[in-house]
């Protein structure tokens, strides 16, 4: 199998799961008396800031 069918074979459930977990933290901000979202964007990472978040659960 090449990497392109590989990574449309994993696109729709990693999607789904994706809209799971936006779901989960959408209830969580609500129990927690907040607005379920802050808005339809998350502010943009440089690619330092991503290597930082990520690092810890690398292997």
């Amino acid at each position: 199998m090449n990497i392109e069918n590989t990574l449309l074979t994993n696109v729709d459930p990693a999607l789904q799961i994706h809209s799971v977990e936006a779901r989960h933290a959408a209830i969580v901000r609500k129990i927690g008396s907040k607005k379920p979202s802050d808005g339809a964007f998350d502010e943009p990472m440089i690619k330092e800031q991503v290597l930082a978040t990520a690092t810890p659960y690398l292997a």
